[in-house]
């Protein structure tokens, strides 16, 4: 079975008025039907649609959350991921510890399941210079997904923090004779993603398992909203 999502990292649009965030969101869909529209870098005042604040921190008004719609334009509830402490199978290279929680700030959310026989997670990753952040977070997520999923269809999309090149090549011994391995579990936008000061990225896509036919399109009409382009994954 199909599917088609929309994520966007909104940025700005964060802390604008609700109907010009409406206003937006409805420029970019344009009149296509989603299953789910996911967004992410709402602030806590934020409306159409609701800030969800999905972390593994004490909960404040200053952190920017996650936002859904589904396919009936209604509100939707995301769920928090709670991988178990300690490192799944195949996790194995990183500096910085094995318990997943203290990897990141922003917790992943269970979105959806199945969507066309897919389970859905999102995540806004962490952000640092050099990607290490987001190459960290995923990787441990993929190997978490691949343990508790087995051979059942798992998707997860966000705003990665980490370019598809690098995602691709973990350090030594990662995934060792678990048969599958990273840069073939991700599926890349077309184009950038990100239009950075420097320099523009391609951080916004996929990773993926047992989903036929995925495909990451980048919408190109919001850089006069958000920083990040908006992009549509569709599945066969």
């Amino acid at each position: 079975m199909a599917g088609k999502l929309l994520w966007w990292n909104t940025k700005r649009l964060g802390g604008t008025t609700s109907e010009a965030r409406k206003k937006a969101i409805a420029a970019i869909s344009n009149g296509i039907e989603f299953d789910y529209q996911f967004f992410c870098e709402l602030c806590s005042a934020a409306e159409d649609p609701r800030w969800q604040n999905i972390t593994y921190r004490k909960q404040s008004n200053s952190q920017l959350g996650y936002g859904c719609y589904d396919q009936n334009g209604a509100e939707y509830v995301l769920a928090r991921e709670d991988p178990p402490a300690g490192a799944p199978p195949g996790y194995a290279g990183f500096a910085g510890g094995n318990n997943f929680k203290n990897l990141v700030d922003r917790a992943p959310a269970y979105a959806v399941g199945p969507v066309g026989g897919v389970a859905v997670y999102i995540i806004h990753a962490p952000s640092t210079m050099n990607g290490a952040g987001g190459k960290r977070a995923l990787s441990y997520l993929a190997c978490h997904f691949m343990n508790i999923h087995g051979d059942n269809p798992w998707l997860i999309v966000g705003d990665f923090n980490v370019r598809p090149d690098d995602l691709g090549n973990p350090p030594a011994g990662f995934g060792a004779r678990l048969g599958w391995n990273m840069a073939g579990l991700i599926t890349p936008p077309d184009v950038d993603t990100y239009k950075g000061t420097f320099r523009n990225s391609k951080l916004d896509y996929v990773l993926s398992n047992g989903v036929a036919g995925v495909s990451v399109t980048v919408i190109r009409r919001s850089t006069r909203w958000s920083d990040h382009m908006p992009i549509v994954v569709e599945w066969t």
